[in-house]
């Protein structure tokens, strides 16, 4: 890691090989599916529906949340279905929602993007109460990026390939 001035280390910056993905937010999972998938000519994993802690504001709720990569990548597509009064609620026109990188340790970039000016708006919670693999951060020109604990790439590898479900 680069050396601070002052002798402390600090974590290094987003590569462009760390982007996994590029996310869109859809009214409607099923139609954005085939939209997406007729406009860009991929092909999609099977839809996970999970149920997440999220910590947003410091109140933490649980997010039902359908989310489904493209199979084609990386970098992959990835489409959420909207989720209204949560940080996936969908907006009016079509927009980019996040950029998702992988790291080695996501509390780490989340205080070097902080030190960039980033203010964290949502993230997952562990079962120690800390940020759980993954989370938001937005910078002061509106551009948010998910950061995900580098644990879980090869996973979400398989699942975009198709190769588990």
């Amino acid at each position: 890691m680069p050396a601070r001035s002052s002798g402390e280390t600090e974590p290094e910056m987003i590569h462009p090989e760390d982007i996994h993905h590029l996310a869109l937010v859809a009214a409607d999972l099923q139609r954005g599916m085939e939209e997406v998938g007729e406009v860009y000519g991929v092909t999609w994993t099977t839809p996970r529906h999970l149920e997440l802690d999220v910590r947003t504001a410091g109140v933490v709720a649980r997010v039902p949340l359908s989310v489904v990569y493209a199979q084609q990548g990386p970098i992959f597509l990835e489409l959420v279905e909207a989720v209204p009064g949560t940080v996936w609620a969908a907006t009016p026109g079509s927009q980019l929602h996040h950029i998702g990188i992988y790291v080695e340790d996501v509390e780490a970039e989340i205080e070097r993007l902080e030190g960039l000016g980033h203010a964290v708006e949502a993230a997952g919670v562990g079962a120690d109460g800390r940020a759980g693999g993954w989370a938001y951060t937005q910078s002061p020109m509106a551009i948010r990026i998910e950061i995900l604990d580098i644990q879980g790439r090869e996973a979400t590898g398989q699942w975009a390939r198709g190769e588990i479900a």
